[in-house]
Order: C-alpha cells, then sequence, then structure tokens
C-alpha cells in the first residue's frame, strides 16, 4: 500500500493553476495519524503548519477548484467576482 506521506514532485502535483491552499477544508490537521501528538505533517511554507486541517468550511480555493471541474460557467463568474472585489 502506498503511503499517504509520501513526497511527490511539483512537477506531478495538478493545483489547477492555483497556489497550493492550506486552508483547505479537504487538508488533514498537522498531526493526523500521530499516535505521539507530534507532527506527521508539515508545511513547507512558514506559519501554516497549525493553519492546515482545522477549516470548518470552504475556503475561496475550494470553490474555484470545485468550480473548475464541475461547471466552466462558475469559475467564469467567480473570477469576474474575484476582479471585481479587487477594486473594491
Amino acid at each position: 500500500m502506498k503511503s499517504q506521506f509520501d513526497k511527490i514532485s511539483a512537477v506531478l502535483q495538478d493545483l489547477q493553476g492555483e497556489n497550493y491552499d492550506y486552508k483547505s477544508i479537504m487538508h488533514y490537521d498537522s498531526t493526523a495519524f500521530s499516535r505521539n501528538g507530534r507532527n506527521t505533517i508539515e508545511t513547507v511554507e512558514n506559519g501554516f503548519t497549525q493553519v492546515i486541517g482545522t477549516a470548518q468550511d470552504l475556503s475561496p480555493l475550494d470553490i474555484i477548484k470545485n468550480a473548475s471541474i464541475t461547471s466552466p460557467i462558475v469559475l467564469i463568474l467567480l473570477n469576474i467576482a474575484h476582479v471585481l472585489h479587487s477594486f473594491l
């Protein structure tokens, strides 16, 4: 069985054109599967190890990535809303 913690090359990762989402609701917390309470996952970027796995709702990137898979029209509308929001 392949480990859930194998490191994979960035070339093989599909981020769907977005940055890595440390705030994703799909992320394990930093001590997931730990038997001693120590971190089993540590983030590459400093400051996010305690953030991962704490989401209670979909992150903005969760919504964008889901929309890009399920409905291109929704993705277009989300991008328009994001652009408009950046001008406010």
